[in-house]
């Protein structure tokens, strides 16, 4: 599972302890962030199955370039979208990011007026939508 703009690192916590077996991958633009999660992850013992990297969600590195994984089953972004003002542009970067048949997971502020036909739908039934 790939977080995108991870913040504080609270929900890949919690996604690493519900679900043991599991990889989980952050990355935040802010250095900030990074080093507030870290510390979390750090005090949650969960080195070892949480990594972290600095990058900006509109342009995330290339799936070689992106902790050696070649895709994500899951990709979350979870109250950021909103805040990235090219929002079009992460959504997408999210979604390259995407192994076949995986799954964009999206929760944020607001109704989703703004997002394209479809995906408000998916939006509010749960908030899940699918490449």
């Amino acid at each position: 599972m790939l977080d995108i703009a991870c913040g504080t690192g609270r929900n890949l916590i919690r996604a690493a302890r519900a679900y043991p077996e599991a990889r989980f991958f952050g990355l935040d633009v802010s250095d900030e962030m990074l080093a507030t999660a870290k510390a979390h992850v750090a005090a949650a013992d969960l080195e070892a199955r949480i990594a972290l990297a600095r990058a900006d969600a509109t342009a995330v590195p290339t799936r070689a370039a992106l902790f050696g994984v070649a895709a994500f089953d899951r990709v979350f972004i979870s109250y950021a979208l909103s805040m990235i003002p090219p929002w079009r542009a992460a959504a997408g970067a999210a979604a390259a990011h995407l192994a076949p048949g995986g799954s964009l997971h999206v929760v944020d502020f607001g109704d989703g007026e703004a997002l394209p036909p479809g995906s408000k739908s998916c939006c509010a039934a749960g908030s899940r939508a699918s490449r």
